[in-house]
């Protein structure tokens, strides 16, 4: 999808005050992008419309981002993680960052990807993730 198709797409639905595709560094789509609205209501007509609907052969998802509240923040367990080597698998990664916890989920992005999420059953495990790893650690060299 490109930029001008993303906008369009959503347009019908009312004023846009801002919207964002995400794209990988060769110019492709990284598969989800955000648009604000300026009334609720649009946003909920996006929802209704798309949601869950076929684009191609992806299954959409369109739903209301929320604001984390301070006790999220403060409470977390989902770490997203960059720069791993592009050839690791979920496995791979458990095995990184099961020393610092007990491992709930692991997701990778996809196939020549360097990012992934990792999450711990406790908040204390994923601060110790991050105290480890957090711009630390050198992987395969």
């Amino acid at each position: 999808m490109k930029y001008d198709e993303f906008q369009k797409m959503f347009a019908e639905f009312g004023d846009i005050l801002s919207s964002k595709l995400e794209i990988n560094p060769d110019g492709n789509c990284k598969g989800h992008g955000y648009v604000q609205f300026s009334k609720s209501e649009s946003a909920n007509a996006a929802i209704q419309k798309y949601n869950g609907k076929k684009y191609g052969e992806k299954d959409l998802q369109v739903a209301i981002v929320q604001k984390r509240t301070e006790e999220q923040f403060d409470n977390f367990t989902n770490l997203f993680v960059n720069g791993l080597p592009i050839e690791w698998t979920e496995k791979e990664l458990t095995t990184l960052f099961k020393e610092c916890g007990e491992i709930q989920s692991v997701s990778k992005k996809g196939e020549g990807s360097s990012s992934g999420f990792v999450q711990f059953k406790k908040h204390e495990d994923a601060v110790k993730a991050i105290e480890a790893f957090n711009a630390k650690k050198e992987i395969n060299g």
